[in-house]
């Protein structure tokens, strides 16, 4: 019986899909509103950059421009504020 007539390797499969973009990195889910969407597509205007990348920016300058705020006191349960208030009579 003659050998297979294939005398080179075989070439690895291409893979199919969208190629990465951005590297590696964690992806974040947000659910963004209408209004909001439609705020960030006036932003980019004329811009060639996708809405993933612009909300990049965004955060990015957000960040850089912006202090965090305090935590804020945790609030009173409803039940003993009221108790608290009976207490001071």
């Amino acid at each position: 019986m003659a050998k297979s007539s294939r005398a080179t390797k075989k070439q690895p499969r291409k893979t199919t899909g969208r190629p990465k973009s951005t590297g590696a990195g964690a992806p974040q889910v947000v659910r963004m509103h209408d209004p909001q969407l439609k705020e960030i597509d006036e932003w980019i205007g004329a811009a060639e950059i996708s809405r993933p990348e612009a909300i990049r920016q965004l955060v990015t300058w957000a960040l850089a421009h912006t202090k965090p705020k305090p935590p804020a006191d945790p609030p009173l349960n409803i039940v003993r504020r009221a108790r608290e208030n009976e207490l001071r009579r």
